[in-house]
């Protein structure tokens, strides 16, 4: 068994990087931050500083993301066959921009063993008074499906959050399988007179004061011939959302890909195309619905 490795690095960043298009929020930045970063020759220890840039789209619910970041890696250990940093330690920056909100956001991660990653983050939401992003509910029972936001969209307020969370990925691989499983925990501060209010990134009702968890269990099989790009990943995923005041509950499947380009393309240390599809199989305002997601990323090297 490996832990790690090149090939799980790309799967994790497809699966994390995809649920930033399906909910386009930091959450999926961080883990952007995870998948193969540009190759280097060196031997540990060293340092990366690395730019970031990702963008796309989502269905059911409809939205549109683009996030950039920037992070300084100290690795205190790399594997120069895979081109695998298997221990460090990350500090890292992000700003999202979407028509909802705009949101900066400040992390650190550490890798102490190849199979784990541990995650701190937190960020300010600045909402702009536009499309779905802040609607106040004055009960967690009244709907909110595409019907009941798009008629509601006039109603979206000027108004600012902040949450944190912490996240734990277990994760290794067997001669072309990769699995892991993500969980992550949210604690969201809405400064808000509103009992209730919609929170997009995860399509539910929050609390003023809220708690939010998010698992993702996921398998993927590396396509590639080679260990070095082109790559192409293919997998399935399980995921479940629980809101913990409202008691709301989202479980759904799917499916993804992730293709990264030979280094170099376009001038870039790194690229990206991923995407998902799935089905929720429980889910209140959208149950029995199909979602997707796809989008494209970039990363520059120093």
């Amino acid at each position: 068994m490996r832990w790690g490795g090149t090939d799980s690095m790309r799967a994790a960043a497809c699966v994390l990087v995809a649920s930033l298009l399906a909910a386009p929020s930091a959450h999926a930045q961080r883990g952007a931050q995870r998948r193969l970063t540009p190759k280097t020759e060196r031997e540990a220890p060293f340092t990366r500083l690395v730019w970031q840039l990702d963008g796309g789209g989502r269905s059911n619910p409809v939205g549109v993301g683009v996030v950039g970041g920037v992070y300084h890696r100290s690795v205190w250990e790399h594997d120069p066959a895979k081109d695998f940093d298997s221990k460090y330690l990350q500090l890292g920056a992000t700003l999202q921009l979407n028509p909802s909100y705009v949101q900066p956001g400040a992390y650190v991660e550490l890798v102490p063993f190849p199979f784990l990653v541990l995650h701190l983050e937190y960020d300010v939401q600045a909402f702009l008074g536009l499309t779905t992003g802040l609607i106040r509910f004055a009960s967690a029972n009244e709907p909110f499906g595409t019907n009941e936001l798009d008629r509601r969209r006039d109603d979206a307020v000027v108004g600012l959050a902040q949450r944190g969370f912490g996240q734990i990925v277990l994760r290794a691989a067997v001669d072309r399988f990769y699995a892991s499983i993500d969980n992550q925990l949210y604690f969201y501060a809405y400064h808000d007179d509103s009992p209730y209010l919609y929170e997009s990134d995860f399509d539910t009702l929050l609390e003023r004061r809220d708690w939010l968890y998010n698992g993702r269990g996921q398998l993927a099989l590396d396509l590639s011939s080679l260990d070095t790009p082109p790559i192409t990943f293919v997998g399935a995923f399980y995921e479940r959302t629980r809101a913990f005041a409202t008691e709301l509950q989202r479980q759904r499947v799917g499916g993804f890909f992730f293709y990264e380009p030979p280094r170099g393309w376009l001038g870039f240390s790194a690229s990206r195309i991923f995407g998902q599809v799935g089905a929720n199989l429980q889910d209140r305002n959208r149950e029995d619905g199909w979602f997707g997601a796809f989008g494209a990323g970039v990363d520059w090297a120093q």
